[in-house]
């Protein structure tokens, strides 16, 4: 690309991340370390550092990097920390994990997309990712339990059998919307396991495409 990658990246920061009080330096150096425009091959786009979501199938999008960064931000993410991560998609917000944990366990339920997430961290050096063609409303039980869980996506429900997958204090972050509404903003929150109780705190609000793979016409339940 003709344009500066590296001033993408440094004007992303600071008009994006820092105006939004996102100052954790692990976090931002993860963002720093990934690049972005490894994971949009072939893909039109002037700039993959600019404040938007990408399309990159029919209802599956590359997020933009502030609304990556924002649901990570809600909770501390230790070097220790085992994530699991419901929809990869492209691998970005997989390898961004990467950076800030010791295993991210990510599932992805298309196997087209799966084969591109695999070239994708390859060439992006992360070794600490496991890639599972799988359900996503399955999650992966065999690998729990799991300290962290994302869903960067929206969702209007998480069912039991993903928060049992949580270890005792780990924590779910996801955007939860209205089951009628499927194109609506909806509101950013953190489920956090308590001695095996799950309790929801809600966030900001915020547009997230819908995650494939859970059932709009069902309530949410926690």
């Amino acid at each position: 690309m003709s344009l500066n990658l590296n001033d993408m990246k440094e004007n992303m920061i600071k008009g994006q991340f820092k105006p939004m009080g996102i100052s954790d330096d692990r976090v931002i150096e993860a963002f720093l370390s990934v690049p972005r425009e490894s994971f949009v091959a072939g893909v039109i786009n002037d700039s993959p550092y600019f404040d938007g979501h990408i399309r990159l199938e029919r209802k599956r999008w590359l997020l933009s990097s502030l609304s990556i960064a924002r649901l990570i931000s809600l909770v501390k993410i230790s070097p220790e920390d085992i994530i699991l991560e419901i929809g990869s998609t492209s691998g970005y917000s997989t390898a961004i994990l990467a950076n800030l944990a010791s295993l991210v366990i990510a599932v992805e339920q298309d196997p087209k997309l799966v084969k591109s997430i695999e070239k994708n961290l390859a060439n992006t050096a992360s070794d600490n990712t496991v890639i599972i063609n799988s359900d996503h409303s399955l999650g992966y039980s065999k690998s729990a339990p799991y300290d962290k869980i994302f869903i960067f996506g929206s969702v209007p429900k998480i069912k039991d059998n993903i928060t049992d997958q949580l270890s005792d204090n780990g924590s779910l972050v996801t955007v939860l919307i209205d089951e009628n509404k499927e194109d609506t903003f909806g509101k950013a929150v953190v489920l956090k396991k308590n001695k095996g109780i799950i309790n929801l705190f809600e966030y900001f609000e915020v547009f997230l495409p819908l995650m494939p793979g859970f059932n709009l016409e069902e309530k949410f339940q926690f």
